[in-house]
């Protein structure tokens, strides 16, 4: 489906400097942010997580930073949050529908992307081009891209083409690893176990919790038989999808160390020591809450006792602790786990259906003015959504931290702050991690992350368009057969599993990505 775009625009252009420091306080002046007289209307597709993220909240408007936007702005957002479990589905049907909301959240290590990529989303006119609106009506996103050359690098595709707001971090080195491997650290405790590092300690931790602690299925992956970031299989040097070896792009799955990888973790699973379903894709609450798993991948938000006791967890023990991404050999390295960023994935498009996209990107624009930033980060309510420290610095505050309604640091921060700020300063976050909290991640930060392909590389229209259309076979045959030869179902031995991805035009498929990669290597 092609549709056609007409902009008229006007210039503005208000540049600041990137290393500006932003103001220790909420008391700033806003009387430059009402965007119309008359009241308008949004439509917002985000893909909150209901419970996990917006507690009782019906949507992201009763919110403390959305109600104070609303009235600052004189927008309104009607927000669109698709069913927990069938987020990717309805990014996807977004563009079978008859029209698109008007703004649009992305975010391609998480499923929400355009098949044929971003230039592709554009040229078959679904999203804007942004580059003229941005430079006219968008002082303060531009503003950072100018400012920073490894901000603008990765903020538009290989033809300059912008085709989205980008969320950045602000402080200067960006956010490290927040997400890998964890265990439960009280079961290691209980039987004197050391935190396993390599896959031999983790067959051995994982064999006595099933065996002496009657931990019913010890380790939870997710449904293609890996983990978000190839955790589970970095330490076989191989990723679950596309990956990179010193600037060489690879496929994971026709390489030796993914057989090697599916072989133990199909002797893993025969032995009991991996949930049963996993392909299934199952509620992971209702196995991590009663102690029937014992290991899985988490956010280092999550780690400690609080998190998963404040949602229900029977156990009062519960201690939940990240571990090295596992290897093969003690001294060995992985090179594949969530990628430090200073340009995060999430990404914020305006649709060609958009009545109304002057005002839209003005409206986006606020997110990244530095006069408006403590807001989102923090919220509005001193001494109880914020604190300002001595060294005039803020940090979370109560409503927070130790929230009396019972509500989760994931759930307060929707609350009263925004979950993920478009222009966050990740120390808040890091600020309000406990001990285990940051000692897991100085676990993950054990590994490396260069075999990582940035997800900020862009193809042509052609080449999304080519890639996909070859990728989306395989993709399923490698998630469906991956699995089942973990279980002991398949009909394919290792050798014609890899026979049947390179006859479908995989090696195709890696000319792409190998050419994209390079031209990302040398923007």
């Amino acid at each position: 489906m092609k549709r056609t775009l007409a902009l008229a625009l006007v210039c503005v252009l208000v540049m600041l400097a990137a290393g500006s420091a932003f103001a220790a306080t909420t008391d700033v002046d806003t009387s430059g942010m009402k965007l119309t007289e008359d009241k308008i209307t949004f439509t917002f597709w985000w893909p909150y997580i209901q419970d996990l993220q917006l507690g009782n909240l019906a949507d992201p408007s009763e919110a403390d930073v959305f109600k104070w936007l609303e009235e600052q702005t004189n927008i309104h957002i009607d927000w669109i949050i698709p069913p927990a479990g069938a987020m990717t589905e309805s990014y996807t049907l977004l563009f079978a529908a008859d029209s698109m909301p008007d703004i649009v959240y992305s975010a391609k290590s998480d499923g929400y992307m355009y098949a044929g990529g971003p230039e592709a989303a554009v040229e078959d006119g679904y999203f804007l081009r942004l580059n003229e609106l941005m430079d006219q009506l968008a002082p303060n996103y531009t503003a950072l891209l100018a400012s920073n050359e490894r901000i603008a690098k990765d903020c538009a595709t290989d033809s300059g083409l912008r085709w989205g707001f980008y969320f950045i971090y602000s402080n200067e080195n960006g956010k490290g690893a927040n997400y890998g491997p964890c265990i439960r650290q009280d079961y290691l405790d209980k039987l004197n176990l050391d935190i396993p590092v390599t896959y031999d300690d983790w067959h051995t931790v994982l064999t006595a919790f099933k065996d002496e602690l009657n931990v019913e299925s010890p380790l939870y992956i997710e449904k293609y038989g890996n983990s978000r970031y190839s955790e589970w299989s970095a330490g076989y040097g191989v990723g679950r999808d596309f990956y990179q070896d010193q600037g060489v792009a690879k496929y994971g799955p026709i390489e030796d160390g993914y057989g090697e990888y599916l072989a133990m973790m199909a002797q893993w699973y025969s032995e009991g020591l991996i949930y049963t379903d996993f392909a299934l894709d199952s509620d992971s609450d209702s196995l991590r809450l009663p102690g029937r798993i014992a290991a899985w991948c988490d956010n280092a938000t999550c780690a400690g006792s609080n998190y998963y006791l404040t949602r229900g967890a029977t156990d009062e023990d519960f201690n939940l602790v990240g571990t090295p991404i596992p290897v093969q050999q003690v001294g060995d390295m992985a090179h594949l786990r969530i990628k430090d960023t200073i340009v995060n994935q999430y990404i914020l498009s305006v649709s060609t259906d958009c009545e109304e996209p002057e005002i839209a990107v003005r409206w986006i624009d606020n997110f990244y003015n530095p006069e408006y930033n403590n807001i989102f980060n923090y919220g509005v309510r001193e001494n109880e959504s914020y604190v300002e420290n001595e060294d005039g610095t803020l940090s979370w505050g109560p409503l927070i931290m130790a929230n009396q309604d019972g509500l989760t640091v994931t759930q307060a921060r929707m609350r009263f702050t925004m979950s993920n700020a478009p222009l966050e300063n990740y120390r808040r976050v890091m600020g309000s991690w406990n001990e285990t909290q940051l000692f897991s991640q100085q676990q993950w930060l054990k590994s490396q992350d260069d075999g990582v392909i940035s997800d900020k590389l862009t193809m042509s229209a052609e080449e999304g368009e080519r890639q996909a259309a070859i990728m989306a076979d395989i993709r399923l045959f490698v998630e469906e057969e991956s699995a089942k030869m973990i279980m002991g179902t398949s009909s394919y031995t290792f050798e014609t599993f890899r026979e049947r991805i390179n006859s479908m035009n995989i090696a195709e498929a890696i000319e792409i990505e190998q050419t994209a990669l390079d031209r990302y290597n040398a923007r």
